[in-house]
């Protein structure tokens, strides 16, 4: 049925971004992401992006 369907759509989606923010946290020290000054101070979800 498509609840059903919609159901799984949402798991997958749980899953991967779950697994993504695993190996995100695990790579992030070794990560350099340049962010230019102008946007320094905005909002970012980790904060340990900006060094």
């Amino acid at each position: 049925t498509h609840y059903y369907l919609r159901l799984e759509e949402m798991a997958l989606q749980d899953k991967q971004e779950r697994v993504f923010r695993e190996w995100l946290t695990k790579k992030i020290d070794g990560m350099y992401v340049f962010i230019d000054p102008e946007y320094r101070n905005g909002e970012f979800e980790n904060k340990h992006w900006v060094k």
